[in-house]
């Protein structure tokens, strides 16, 4: 299939050239991605290839790029857009070239046409679900060393479905999107979800992410159905080869969302409190007719730890689970 291209037009030259070169390199974006410093250049390319959405600085396209490029077009800025082009969405292009790339694929996607990308025929999606209904169990901390575990051999995404997920103390981040914004893209229908995933997807090393809602009602508010969607788009539109749900009580469906899941783990603890709530859920599954639920989950009792520290990356993940979550995942 022919390349969607990005183009970068800025006045400097090394700028431009910097910035095509990380975007190539990391695959950060479903673009390939050009770099021309002056609209000689930008012209006599156009005359040959097609681009699909131009990433060019302000000044110039104030100054000479009038009817060189009618296309999607999105503004480089220093702070200031030029009279005339408020209506074009801008970035300030003195930031991270990942903030700039998740930016310009968010304006994007609100008026992006269907991605015909070619069918990826995986052998097989793994799809792990990670719930307890006892707190503070270690259920994140293992989730994400799950993950980071499955993103060493595959393209693997880390879904946090808990209200509180405490993200934005824990990891530092400077994405400002979160995983209700996709969600409520979904629902609306449009068809830019590759470029608005693309957008919002941040990483711990080979482990993609979302940062998890602000508030409960972003999740209570969301239908079995619409995660369903979500997670099938994950799979065809992105290529996720391996998905991690850690879920929490607020998701509606979680039953039958958990029963889809190939592989299901349950932390939990040996104190009286907390088993009388694992057999709470158990008699719950019973009566509700998830008797193959129960039997599918694997209960399991993470190792303590011996240096607890706090978390502010993946390296933050205490050593014994990240052993434990390489033990276990053995498809």
């Amino acid at each position: 299939m022919k390349n969607r291209i990005l183009a970068v037009c800025d006045p400097e030259e090394a700028y431009a050239g910097r910035l095509m070169e990380y975007l190539n390199e990391r695959q950060v974006s479903p673009f390939y991605v050009r770099a021309f410093s002056s609209r000689k250049a930008l012209e006599n390319f156009l005359g040959q290839e097609e681009i699909e959405v131009l990433l060019i600085s302000a000044d110039m396209a104030a100054e000479d790029m009038e009817g060189l490029y009618t296309g999607r077009k999105i503004l480089l800025t220093k702070g200031q857009v030029p009279k005339g082009l408020e209506e074009d969405p801008a970035i300030y292009k003195y930031q991270s070239a990942e903030k700039i790339i998740r930016e310009a694929l968010y304006y994007y996607a609100e008026e992006a046409q269907p991605f015909l990308q070619a069918a990826l025929l995986k052998k097989e999606v793994r799809l792990y679900g990670v719930y307890s209904p006892v707190g503070r169990v270690g259920k994140t901390a293992f989730s994400l060393a799950l993950g980071a575990v499955c993103g060493r051999k595959r393209k693997t995404l880390y879904l946090n479905l808990e209200p509180y997920s405490g993200f934005e103390q824990l990891f530092v981040t400077d994405c400002e999107w979160n995983l209700g914004d996709l969600l409520y893209f979904l629902k609306k229908g449009k068809q830019g979800f590759l470029f608005k995933l693309k957008s919002m997807t941040l990483s711990f090393g080979n482990l993609d992410y979302i940062s998890p809602v602000r508030s409960p009602e972003d999740l209570l508010s969301v239908t079995e159905e619409e995660w369903e969607v979500l997670l099938e788009r994950l799979v065809t539109d992105a290529g996720y080869e391996c998905l991690i749900l850690d879920f929490s009580d607020c998701i509606q469906g979680m039953a039958e969302l958990l029963g889809r899941c190939g592989r299901i783990y349950m932390p939990v603890l040996e104190d009286p409190v907390s088993q009388a709530k694992v057999k709470q859920f158990d008699k719950m599954l019973d009566e509700r007719g998830f008797e193959n639920l129960r039997e599918a989950i694997q209960k399991i009792r993470l190792p303590k730890i011996q240096n607890a520290k706090t978390a502010k990356s993946m390296a933050g993940i205490p050593d014994e689970i990240s052993r434990f979550a390489e033990e276990l995942e053995d498809w």
